[in-house]
């Protein structure tokens, strides 16, 4: 496994591969005793520029990324389904069990929290009905993202 780093206007992200395809995404500085520093990996490279286009504030979908998720079936099915929000549009919790046939909002919830690849999976635009900006990592971070977007609650 290896990682490389990316200043962003939110600070630093810590992005994983396995070589060929992303595998996590951090927001933060990680560093890992088990994993190699590298740069080079033409997957980050990637990744660097379909995150400047986003911090840019163009509509990246980040559909050219090659990823790999690892959890269940259920998990992978939300996942899937949170990446197809489009840019600055966003969906409840609700929304998204709906389009999977399913009324485990929480569980939704629990696994959008989840997001091994936050921005790359737009973990940010989803919402719940009654708070708007929970989110895993911290709520200023999702209003700067959502604001990037020209999403405004």
């Amino acid at each position: 496994m290896n990682y490389t780093y990316y200043e962003s206007s939110i600070g630093i992200l810590t992005i994983v591969s396995d070589g060929e395809y992303l595998t996590h995404l951090y927001i933060g500085k990680i560093i890992f005793k088990d994993k190699k520093l590298n740069d080079n990996l033409l997957i980050f490279k990637k990744t660097k520029k379909c995150l400047d286009n986003y911090f840019n504030g163009l509509k990246e979908d980040f559909s050219s990324l090659k990823i790999k998720l690892d959890g269940s079936p259920f998990s992978i099915n939300v996942w899937n389904e949170v990446s197809k929000i489009p840019y600055g549009k966003y969906l409840t919790y609700k929304d998204i069990a709906f389009k999977l046939d399913s009324k485990a909002y929480q569980a939704v919830g629990s696994i959008v929290g989840k997001n091994p690849l936050p921005i790359i999976i737009p973990c940010h635009r989803v919402i719940g009905l009654k708070n708007k900006y929970n989110y895993h990592y911290d709520k200023e971070i999702k209003q700067k993202l959502m604001a990037l977007e020209g999403i405004i609650f």
